[in-house]
């Protein structure tokens, strides 16, 4: 090879190589300004303390004011697939899910136990006014793996 060449052939390579370090960092960027979205979500949804009945094992009935939020919630940011509200025990008293046409808000008969997962395990072990974020998996929905594959993090 020539000199003129090999240098050409650096140039593109350091071209290359600078390109994608500037698509990461955009992709960076992008996903903390999610996980800080997703984090302010979350502080506003447990600013709605006063809206859940003292009954927390109860399903929260769909025409109440607080799923309503929920579902509004999902349908403005389709970052979400899922909103949840969970019993201290696991068990879902209501959720929101994103559906093919806008979200939609499960019935008390669909809404599952979570307890044996991780996520809920180390979500209860953070201290009030703290946020937890879990790590990337993928979504599982009546103890299977949802096909086709969706990789999710879960907030708390």
């Amino acid at each position: 090879m020539t000199p003129i060449r090999v240098s050409h052939e650096n140039q593109v390579k350091s071209e290359v190589i600078n390109h994608h370090t500037e698509l990461l960092a955009l992709a960076d960027l992008m996903i903390k300004k999610d996980m800080l979205q997703m984090s302010r979500d979350v502080e506003f949804l447990a600013s709605l303390q006063p809206l859940i009945p003292d009954s927390i094992y109860k399903p929260i009935p769909v025409n109440s004011l607080l799923a309503q939020i929920y579902k509004n919630l999902v349908d403005s940011n389709r970052t979400y697939d899922q909103v949840r509200l969970l019993g201290s025990d696991g068990q879902e008293i209501l959720r929101a899910q994103f559906m093919e046409n806008g979200a939609e808000l499960i019935g008390p008969d669909s809404l599952q136990n979570k307890a044996s997962r991780y996520y809920i395990k180390e979500a209860n072990q953070i201290n009030l006014g703290q946020v937890y974020l879990s790590d990337l998996d993928l979504n599982i929905e009546h103890d299977e793996i949802e096909k086709p594959l969706k990789p999710v993090v879960r907030v708390a």
